[in-house]
């Protein structure tokens, strides 16, 4: 599954879901961009899905990253 996120530039990016999950009340998406790079960056969000669009919002919590790598870990 993949989506498309817009930069600070203004350039679509198209990105491949990793993995999702909740806990709490909390929305996790893990992603990368879709590319042919050999090495990909792995990046997280908080989201929200509005009107039938993924919203991405920084994870600003140190114990969200602990739940993202623990994630990652099972993967």
């Amino acid at each position: 599954m993949n989506f498309i996120v817009v930069d600070s530039n203004g350039n679509n990016i198209e990105c491949d879901i990793i993995g999702l999950f909740s806990h709490e009340d909390k929305n996790f998406i893990i992603y990368t961009e879709s590319s042919l790079e050999k090495e990909k960056d792995v990046h997280a969000s908080l989201y929200k899905i509005e009107n039938n669009k993924l919203k991405l919002f920084p994870i600003l919590k140190s114990e969200d990253w602990d739940l993202v790598d623990k994630y990652l870990e099972k993967i």
